[in-house]
């Protein structure tokens, strides 16, 4: 997992809020994506209800929220697939630790 995901790219996301690198690196195990996961999260009717995306997992349904908060503008393809990707992911996912 690490290979995929940069220690740099770890070490930036906790650096950047002073989230411990060691609680991300914990979050990244439980998780277990890759780098470009998109996984669907299907409904009842097996119809894709939101999408689970890169290292850390981070669901779709936060894009608005990433996307209003960095641009101002409605999520698009280069949104979702910046998130997909190890440095945004790890960014992405440190934010949503300090929210909590």
């Amino acid at each position: 997992m690490l290979v995929q995901l940069t220690a740099v790219c770890l070490m930036a996301a906790a650096q950047s809020y002073a989230v411990p690198a060691e609680s991300l690196y914990s979050v990244l195990r439980v998780e277990g994506g890759w780098i470009g996961l998109a996984k669907p999260n299907l409904r009842k009717d097996g119809t894709v209800r939101s999408e689970d995306l890169g290292p850390f997992q981070i669901n779709t349904s936060w894009l608005p929220t990433f996307v209003a908060i960095r641009r101002g503008s409605r999520p698009d393809r280069s949104a979702k697939s910046g998130i997909r990707q190890s440095g945004h992911n790890a960014g992405t996912k440190r934010w949503l630790i300090q929210q909590t």
